[in-house]
């Protein structure tokens, strides 16, 4: 059977939404053994290497490009469960469109293998209203172990007026120690 490209764009981007909303959902694998804890003010560094963005404005997919974005956070208080983080400075970029990060704050778990956070972001263009998103910091790979503080995925769900972003991002982490 012959497919137009409409209907090839339209599958692509329903695969895609589909791997973001599956990797954005799933149970987070977690490390083994021990490791040392993270300390007061030290920041996480995730760089993304790859991305892809995907409009989600009207439900479905309308518009597929290129993403890549920076996140920084730094760990503020060890509590029970985990660590509570502050979001320092980040932005995304979905194509040629720049999405600053104004504020943030999220949760990493004791083992240190995700992180689930939300914030406020600027909006697109100087007109544009700000806007809120989500996020999440995980290891995806072959093996079921994971290092500690070694993330290789972030997804984030943004919501700037009434358009909507889904965004996959590959990365790598770095950790600076502070003061």
């Amino acid at each position: 059977m012959k497919r137009s490209n409409k209907t090839r764009l339209t599958l692509v981007a329903l695969a895609v939404s589909l791997a973001i909303t599956s990797f954005a959902f799933s149970e987070p694998v977690f490390a083994t053994g021990s490791q040392d804890s993270v300390v007061m003010h030290e920041a996480i560094v995730l760089t993304s290497t790859s991305g892809v963005y995907l409009n989600m404005t009207n439900g479905s997919p309308s518009v597929i490009g290129p993403a890549s974005g920076t996140m920084t956070l730094e760990m503020v208080n060890g509590v029970t469960p985990g660590y509570l983080l502050t979001l320092k400075s980040g932005s995304v970029d979905l194509g040629e469109y720049h999405v600053p990060f104004l504020s943030g704050s999220a949760f990493m778990n004791q083992q240190e293998t995700y992180i689930v956070g939300a914030g406020r972001v600027g909006g697109v263009t100087a007109l544009s209203p700000t806007g809120t998103f989500t996020f999440r910091a995980f290891s995806v790979g072959p093996t079921v172990r994971h290092q500690p503080l070694d993330f290789s995925v972030l997804t984030i769900r943004l919501h700037i007026g009434a358009d909507q972003y889904e965004v996959l991002l590959h990365v790598t982490t770095s950790i600076i120690v502070g003061p």
